[in-house]
């Protein structure tokens, strides 16, 4: 039994531990927002090229400094996370892990008291969560993610089945 919840996924970066854990939890994709219309954008030059994409990622690096400067040391994502947004993660010491299940998005908001938030920005103080151990382990040589609480009023406890095979367990 483990107090707290256990996502069974790794995380998507390198960064696999976070201790006393400030939590944001979005309910969306991590990524470069799209416009509400389709457009069209002409491109005349090598240099108009360059300086679109680095339109994009200064937005998105603002977006994701302004996360860390939250106090978040956990991102957990409710969709796709973009590769040029886990760079910038990456580059901020943030942990990401991807949560595609709405139901286990629920329960892991609950266990940590955290909000999901609809768009990618800086989260509020009582929109962030928190747990005293995040961290990548090994169970039954499958790779997990758990987000234990050591309080003892904490709201979520996970039991942990091992079998030799899903139809056992099953």
């Amino acid at each position: 039994i483990i107090k707290g919840v256990v996502v069974q996924r790794s995380t998507e970066g390198t960064v696999k531990r976070a201790e006393k854990a400030k939590i944001a939890v979005f309910g969306c994709s991590i990524e470069a927002s799209a416009p509400e219309t389709r457009g069209t954008v002409v491109i005349k030059s090598a240099d108009e090229l360059m300086s679109y994409n680095k339109g994009e990622e200064a937005m998105m690096e603002e977006s994701i400094r302004a996360i860390a400067e939250s106090g978040a040391k956990v991102v957990v994502a409710g969709g796709s996370v973009s590769e040029i947004a886990l760079h910038f993660l990456e580059k901020y010491g943030l942990m990401v892990v991807k949560v595609l299940s709405k139901f286990e998005l629920r329960r892991l908001c609950k266990a940590v008291n955290a909000t999901a938030l609809v768009r990618v920005g800086a989260p509020m103080p009582d929109e962030l969560g928190f747990a005293d151990l995040v961290a990548v382990q090994e169970l039954s040589s499958r790779h997990v993610t758990v987000f234990r609480q050591d309080d003892e009023e904490s709201a979520v406890a996970t039991i942990v089945l091992r079998g030799a095979t899903m139809n056992l367990l099953d």
